[in-house]
């Protein structure tokens, strides 16, 4: 069993202001694979001889590394130099063949509170698909990407494979979650996978593509606003979508909106909370989404 303290009665829990720090230094991943699923490091001193949690000791190692030293196979010395030239460091995008999604045959999709299941286009702005799932015989091929409120792709996930942009404020990867913050409590895009549940869902995102602005909050709602902003503003509210069997489920072209499109026979889709409404006010988005949920518009 592990000790849940060093021999100078450190905890195991680490300050999330060292956190943040150790991510940045390590450049979002293991400073040898660029992995995702990662450690937080103790390097010299080992955790079981350190008497704080100093982020100039601290690394991030994947599980793989993270064996490998504990088995003696990594040195202190090896390690503390790759962290002086972490993995990611020089890379246009932070990826690695461990950053893979492993989705089952048979999977259901969320996009923040719409929920779609055997669709292969969830969501496409003026021809361009941002999130797709396009089936094969053995299992499907996630394709996903988005932009953050000022137009900057933050995220490309491409037949599975991840690959996530440099310059954001953080990226925190914990179990099957990922976070990427435009700024601290500042979510731009926050994603899972849940295997037991065969469920891939985008909890919360705030994208700005092709002159379109849409969030969407899995408790909140989804909103879609065109751009250039007109006054009234013209705001699209649903309070949650839901469709299966589909060609399209959300898709925005020139200017319109249109819900749950094509596929097979037995093709369903439901909305609720649907609003069209005329905006004066300058409110944000989630200003908007958490007022529509509340009936204040």
């Amino acid at each position: 069993m592990t000790k849940e303290k060093s021999k100078w009665g450190l905890g195991r829990t680490i300050p999330e202001a060292v956190k943040r720090e150790v991510r940045q230094d390590s450049f979002f991943g293991c400073i040898f694979c660029g992995g995702l699923v990662y450690n937080y490091e103790h390097v010299d001193p080992e955790f079981k001889d350190a008497c704080e949690h100093n982020p100039e000791n601290m690394t991030l190692l994947c599980g793989i590394h993270h064996d490998l030293k504990t088995g003696g196979q990594l040195s202190a010395e090896r390690i503390k130099a790759q962290m002086l030239s972490p993995y990611n460091q020089n890379k246009d995008a932070l990826s690695a063949s461990v950053n893979t999604i492993y989705p089952d045959k048979e999977i259901t999709v969320a996009l923040g509170s719409t929920l779609w299941q055997n669709t292969r286009s969830i969501l496409s702005i003026n021809g361009q698909s941002l999130f797709s799932i396009i089936s094969t015989e053995l299992y499907p091929l996630i394709n996903f990407e988005m932009y953050n409120a000022a137009g900057s792709k933050i995220i490309d996930i491409q037949n599975n494979e991840v690959f996530l942009a440099r310059g954001s404020y953080d990226i925190v990867s914990q179990g099957s979650e990922v976070r990427i913050l435009n700024k601290a409590r500042d979510i731009a895009l926050w994603y899972s996978y849940d295997a037991k549940n065969k469920l891939f869902q985008i909890k919360r995102f705030n994208c700005v593509f092709a002159n379109v602005h849409v969030f969407g909050d899995e408790e909140k709602g989804l909103v879609i606003e065109a751009l250039p902003r007109t006054s009234p503003r013209i705001v699209s509210y649903f309070e949650t979508l839901t469709g299966g069997n589909l060609d399209s489920a959300i898709e925005i072209r020139n200017g319109n909106l249109m819900i749950g499109r094509g596929g097979v026979k037995n093709n369903y889709f439901s909305i609720t909370g649907q609003c069209n409404v005329p905006i004066t006010k300058k409110y944000s988005l989630q200003t908007l989404v958490r007022y529509f949920k509340e009936g204040r518009l």
